[in-house]
């Protein structure tokens, strides 16, 4: 099976392979190197990174490769740091620049610093010409030389004075000393207000107490819960649930990675007409390998996907799925599949005269 334009069987694999949390070290290099042409996210997104897949790639003789472990997602700060001695100068400029924010954020709600704070001083010792670069990294912040300035303050703090007309659906920019005050009562009066505007500013106050922030976590504003859930950590789970559930945009991928999202209880959804709720019950570690097997029936393809990945699946069912394009690429990334078909698929998807063929 050499892998072709048309393979949509064997492409689906081995982008499964290649997420795959158990897949070998030297069978995650054969993939690079016979199919880095056409399969490229798969490496960018995998969440788990043993030390010896990292190490199988970051002596890659292909400088894209070396690129794509820089800005992979999931990699620890310890084994980016190893690729500061890396001979690119791209794959240098990846690392000063840091990764993307808006896919950080959009992927875990705390991302974590890319690199030790030792690695970039290496970086610059070795090239000083990153130090712009270095500049607009807001994990090197040693290294940041501009200030932003401060805010003007509104003259008017009186939160009685905010009396204006605002709809549920329209945005409006954050009253600034309401999302910046330290003082009790201001914070007591802002989270009471009848005004839509002082209440959506101060849900991101973090200097919120917890009794505020359960108040405020009970508002009739889908907008102010969604801002006291992206800015508190000790927001109630079932209100990260609520609002998760009614997120129509963007910010709902961000919400699952909340510490406080709840995991256990979720399998009760397995029954809801919601599939963004019936996509949650993998998450919860009580469920169990009937409900897992349900879900991998499932007439919503997000929903079968997440069934199809998980470890709690039978491996006759997971067999049945290899077998399903639909879902054939999260099949192949569930940690039971065997290694006997890793081997196989890397082995017939080799191109002619390769190592790996």
């Amino acid at each position: 099976m050499i892998l072709s334009n048309d393979d949509d069987i064997g492409r689906a694999w081995l982008s499964g392979l290649a997420r795959n949390p158990n897949i070998p070290p030297m069978l995650l290099r054969r993939i690079v190197d016979d199919h880095r042409d056409v399969l490229r996210w798969p490496y960018l997104d995998r969440r788990v990174w043993t030390g010896g897949q990292f190490d199988a790639l970051a002596d890659h003789p292909d400088q894209r490769v070396r690129e794509w472990l820089a800005e992979a997602l999931h990699v620890t700060p310890e084994q980016r740091a190893r690729l500061v001695e890396d001979p690119a100068i791209q794959v240098l400029r990846i690392l000063a620049l840091g990764q993307d924010r808006f896919v950080l954020a959009v992927d875990t709600w705390e991302p974590p610093p890319a690199l030790p704070a030792w690695a970039y001083d290496r970086l610059l010792e070795r090239e000083p010409s990153l130090l712009p670069y270095l500049r607009d990294n807001p994990d090197a912040p040693q290294y940041v030389a501009y200030e932003w300035p401060q805010p003007v303050e509104e003259e008017d703090r009186d939160p009685a004075a905010y009396d204006f007309p605002v709809g549920p659906d329209e945005r409006i920019p954050p009253v600034r000393w309401a999302v910046g005050t330290t003082d009790p009562e201001t914070l007591r009066e802002c989270a009471h207000s009848p005004h839509i505007a002082l209440r959506r500013s101060v849900a991101r106050n973090r200097n919120l107490p917890a009794g505020l922030i359960a108040l405020l976590a009970e508002d009739d504003d889908f907008a102010v819960r969604l801002m006291l859930c992206e800015s508190h950590r000790d927001v109630p789970p079932e209100a990260l649930l609520r609002v998760y559930l009614e997120a129509t945009t963007m910010s709902h991928f961000t919400l699952q990675g909340h510490p406080a999202f709840p995991r256990t209880g979720l399998a009760r959804l397995a029954d809801s007409p919601d599939p963004k709720a019936r996509a949650l019950v993998t998450r919860d570690p009580d469920a169990g390998t009937e409900v897992i097997d349900r879900l991998s029936r499932d007439p919503d393809p997000t929903v079968r996907a997440r069934a199809a990945a998980d470890p709690r699946l039978s491996f006759e069912r997971l067999g049945e799925l290899l077998d399903d394009l639909s879902v054939a690429a999260p099949a192949a990334a569930n940690p039971r599949v065997s290694q006997g078909f890793m081997e196989r698929v890397v082995r017939e998807a080799a191109a002619p005269g390769s190592p790996s063929a």
